[in-house]
């Protein structure tokens, strides 16, 4: 009888369990992080002091391999975190300091013409030093990164904006932003 009566409490257990929508809708999914980057050549040949730059590019996810194996089947895209990593930096004239004053990252619908969210940046930033430590910053989360990842489950990209004003030029250099997320999607067909 005592036999009977667990298997009776188990079986009900394993019901119960196997039954809950979240644990069903998650038994087929898969969560994996990736890196998500674009490139901001810089390159302004002009002698100017102050300089106003602004650029944009757009992020695809889709050129993620892992993305594109699931691309028809995501369900959530997360932003961990957004850095940036400036290269090859070149400068000619009496100094090689080239400084970054008013930085900022915005980012939109890859569709649109405007952003949405926007991040400041370091109040000055020196190019040279940044490119030659090569070390990658991290960029403020914004408050509503929630809309970011929005724009990557849907449109599957976005527009990245970056602007800011040079001491000087001409000068020579790379950006590179990087978006850590981490992707869920259905891996059962």
């Amino acid at each position: 009888m005592k036999i009977r009566l667990l298997l009776s409490v188990f079986a009900v257990a394993v019901l119960l369990l196997f039954n809950s929508c979240d644990f069903l809708d998650k038994l087929g999914q898969v969560t994996f992080d990736t890196e998500l980057k674009t490139t901001f050549a810089v390159d302004e040949t002009g002698n100017f002091t102050n300089r106003n730059y602004t650029a944009n590019r757009t992020v695809d996810a889709t050129t993620d391999a892992d993305i594109q194996k699931y691309k028809d089947k995501l369900k959530d895209f997360r932003i961990n975190d957004i850095a940036y990593k400036i290269s090859g930096y070149s400068a000619t004239g009496a100094t090689s300091d080239v400084f970054f004053s008013n930085g900022k990252f915005s980012f939109g619908d890859a569709d649109a013409t405007s952003p949405t969210v926007a991040v400041n940046l370091a109040n000055s930033l020196n190019l040279r030093d940044l490119s030659t430590t090569g070390v990658e910053t991290k960029v403020p989360l914004p408050a509503d990164a929630n809309t970011l990842a929005s724009l990557f489950q849907s449109d599957k990209k976005l527009k990245v904006y970056a602007e800011g004003t040079l001491s000087r030029t001409p000068v020579r250099f790379n950006i590179e932003v990087t978006f850590y997320v981490s992707v869920t999607a259905d891996a059962l067909d």
